[in-house]
């Protein structure tokens, strides 16, 4: 019995798995503008750059009081407020207080 559920199980992943389709299902092409994406970076990794060290280490003698004080230090401007959050978030140790 376990044999044949293993066959049947075996055989049902084979052919399910086997796509003769192997293109995508759409593909959106747009204009890029090289100017805009580089200045997108410069504003991205201009707050990245002045809160790490040489070694891409947040610099740990920092000390941030509150997330208004962390956001009047590392301009975050550009990014709505759910992706500031997430930011703050993964940078900052609650840890300790």
């Amino acid at each position: 019995m376990r044999k044949i559920l293993v066959i049947a199980l075996s055989l049902f992943l084979l052919l399910t798995g086997c796509d003769k389709n192997d293109e995508p299902i759409q593909i959106v092409e747009t204009d890029f503008d090289l100017q805009q994406a580089e200045s997108i970076m410069k504003r991205t990794w201009k707050p990245v750059h002045k809160m790490t060290n040489s070694r891409l280490e947040t610099r740990p003698d920092v000390q941030i009081s509150s997330k208004e004080e962390f956001f009047e230090i590392y301009d975050f401007t550009y990014m709505d407020e759910s992706r500031r959050r997430t930011v703050y978030e993964t940078i900052v140790d609650f840890s300790q207080g």
